[in-house]
């Protein structure tokens, strides 16, 4: 029984001449037409598509089979070197392509299984950095288009939530900044002039940036000389630490004076600058480099008085609160700026507290 001849309609026109690499024009089988013939019944094949064998596959006038690329009404389809028509993904010499349950090779945005997937004018399907109208998009090397943040080629960069590069201001948690026109994370970096981007790439603000730059609260540079001598040195003398937190405190014994950093070696940004209360002369604090190991909500009652905010960095030494009666809130000995503990550091109870709750364990802590 003669099958009918295969037509589809076309709705989209492939403009060929915007094809970046044309594919090949159709090739007629080497196999014997007449062999063929035979093996199928004379009467079952008609020039066109034909379902034969659980497939579709196309003779010229000749009922010769054809293969490679075949441009029929306005439509490009790939058929194999077993003469069968190609759906789905199919690679040829070295891309992929895609074509629809029909055959019809697809260009474009294409959603499949929750991924998407651009092929360009030609069919072949995209990987890495793409280029669609005005936007950069990217792609993992299976073709699928990545969102959020990405480390490609040693830099960082962030997707959206359609695939489009980010340039400029990018609010996360936190404020970043990607560059205007590679769209590379900024890291110990300044942008727009007056906005400085620690190793992470997070905006720093309320701190000193180094170089003794003041970053207000809205992250913006403030002219002005705001550090003091002894401030200008420890932010100096910062430069040179390590820490395995985005963190660093530094304690000026000489000088009873503390510092909290934020950022990394060669660019900590003085987070918080404060008096202190070092150890007196007969029990003096310990110096050296030092981490963060414990943490403690109260001590000393044994000896008498309270002490709230412990952070211990070796030993009995200990970040803390200045001292209260026993048990309660009520200031026993409230001094700082002067060598008079027994040791450890002590600092004012809002001090201690914010050392308490935020700065992670394995913060590097060095007293000089």
């Amino acid at each position: 029984m003669v099958m009918k001849k295969f037509l589809w309609t076309i709705t989209a026109l492939f403009a060929a001449t915007a094809l970046l690499a044309t594919p090949l024009i159709a090739f007629a089988s080497e196999k014997d037409a007449d062999a063929i013939a035979n093996d199928l019944l004379d009467d079952s094949v008609e020039p066109g598509w034909n379902w034969i064998h659980n497939a579709w596959r196309y003779y010229d006038e000749e009922l010769k089979p054809c293969y490679n690329w075949l441009f029929i009404d306005n439509a490009w389809y790939y058929v194999g070197q077993d003469d069968a028509m190609c759906t789905g993904w199919f690679f040829v010499d070295t891309a992929w392509y895609y074509a629809n349950p029909k055959g019809i090779m697809q260009t474009g945005w294409l959603l499949l299984d929750n991924a998407w997937y651009y092929t360009n004018l030609s069919g072949v399907m995209q990987t890495g950095w793409f280029f669609v109208d005005t936007t950069w998009y990217y792609a993992n090397p299976s073709g699928v288009m990545l969102t959020g943040w990405q480390w490609i080629a040693g830099s960082w960069y962030y997707l959206d939530p359609n695939g489009a590069m980010h340039t400029y201001w990018l609010w996360d948690g936190d404020w970043y900044f990607l560059d205007p026109t590679t769209g590379v994370m900024y890291a110990n970096a300044w942008a727009q002039g007056s906005y400085y981007l620690l190793a992470n790439g997070h905006m720093a603000y309320g701190c000193y940036a180094p170089g003794d730059y003041w970053l207000n609260w809205s992250g913006c540079w403030e002219p002005g000389d705001w550090l003091d001598g002894t401030a200008k040195y420890m932010l100096s003398r910062a430069q040179a630490y390590t820490s395995s937190t985005e963190w660093l405190i530094i304690v000026d014994d000489a000088a009873c004076r503390a510092g909290i950093f934020w950022g990394c070696s060669g660019t900590w940004c003085l987070y918080k600058y404060f008096p202190c209360a070092t150890g007196a002369p007969g029990t003096p604090t310990i110096k050296g480099t030092y981490k963060v190991q414990s943490k403690i909500y109260h001590f000393g009652e044994e000896k008498g008085y309270t002490c709230y905010y412990a952070t211990q960095f070796s030993g009995d030494y200990l970040l803390h609160s200045i001292l209260y009666n026993k048990n309660s809130w009520t200031v026993q000995d409230g001094r700082l700026g002067a060598q008079l503990s027994h040791g450890c550091v002590r600092l004012a109870t809002e001090n201690a507290q914010y050392i308490y709750d935020n700065i992670p364990i394995g913060t590097t802590v060095v007293s000089y």
